[in-house]
């Protein structure tokens, strides 16, 4: 493997510069609505946060077309937990304001 990441080339896929931004950007996201979901309002957060969720899974499903068996297992895990996150942030109420 570590042959392959210095070749530039992993099972085939060339590791180019808009692959690693692609990389980036998945990492970024969920660094970026940790810190969105303490500075915007609820009903903003919500918007957003359904915004990115699914935004990471098209990218997830855009990088792994043909998946081996432990990118299904980290994919299951990861789609599992986008859904939930979507279904919290979509059923999420206002705060009632005293």
């Amino acid at each position: 493997m570590l042959e392959q990441v210095m070749s530039g080339v992993v099972d085939g896929v060339v590791i180019t510069e808009g692959l690693m931004l692609v990389g980036g950007i998945m990492f970024e996201i969920p660094i970026l609505m940790i810190l969105l979901s303490v500075v915007l309002c609820r009903a903003i957060n919500r918007c957003v946060t359904v915004v990115a969720a699914l935004m990471t899974l098209a990218i997830i499903a855009i990088n792994n077309m043909q998946p081996d068996l432990d990118n299904i297992f980290f994919m299951v895990i990861q789609i599992a937990a986008l859904i939930a996150i979507i279904r919290i942030a979509w059923v999420w109420k206002e705060e009632s304001r005293a």
